[in-house]
């Protein structure tokens, strides 16, 4: 008896262990498939003094700064291809399903869609990325009319993409 409350402990431990693991992976993986596509499109535009930096425990997870731009990006992670709708301009819902039951929002978006920017002359832009992508992104506009959520759209002062998008097409980064 006691052998298979052991090997029931030591099955459960591997079982979250690999949980963890992948989901560290797939995040790691995320970072940097954003940070690589950021550095593709400076150096396709021909930036040479641009500034890109990550950061963890931000309210933002990307600063990248050009010659004319600063960008304050925040990576949203939604690897189930799950829908996204924009309930309010601070409660993002992520819906895998229409049959759940229980909402899912999306942490932080307050705090990245209300934090002070640093005094600069350049544009200053707030992207939301979408990694990898979105089954659908919509808007609600009342209680019963969605409209879809573009690349273009300006949600209080931010502009929600999906990776996959961005990587099509690289001029939807240039000018937000």
């Amino acid at each position: 008896m006691q052998y298979f409350i052991l090997a029931a402990v030591l099955v459960f431990v591997i079982f979250v262990s690999f949980v963890v693991v992948t989901n560290v992976k797939r995040k790691n993986k995320m970072k940097n498939d954003v940070l690589n596509l950021l550095e593709r499109i400076a150096e396709e535009n021909k930036i040479n003094n641009y500034k890109l930096y990550y950061y963890s425990k931000s309210v933002y997870d990307i600063y990248f700064e050009t010659l004319t731009h600063v960008y304050y990006i925040k990576l949203i992670p939604n690897f189930q291809n799950a829908e996204i709708s924009v309930n309010s301009p601070y409660k993002w819902e992520v819906r895998e399903n229409l049959s759940e039951r229980k909402p899912k929002f999306i942490d932080g978006i307050y705090e990245f869609l209300n934090m002070k920017t640093s005094d600069t002359k350049k544009q200053i832009s707030k992207i939301a990325i979408i990694y990898p992508n979105a089954r659908a992104l919509m808007r609600y506009i009342n209680e019963c009319e969605l409209n879809f959520v573009y690349p273009d759209t300006n949600i209080s002062g931010c502009f929600i993409m999906t990776y996959e998008s961005i990587n099509s097409n690289h001029d939807l980064i240039d000018g937000r």
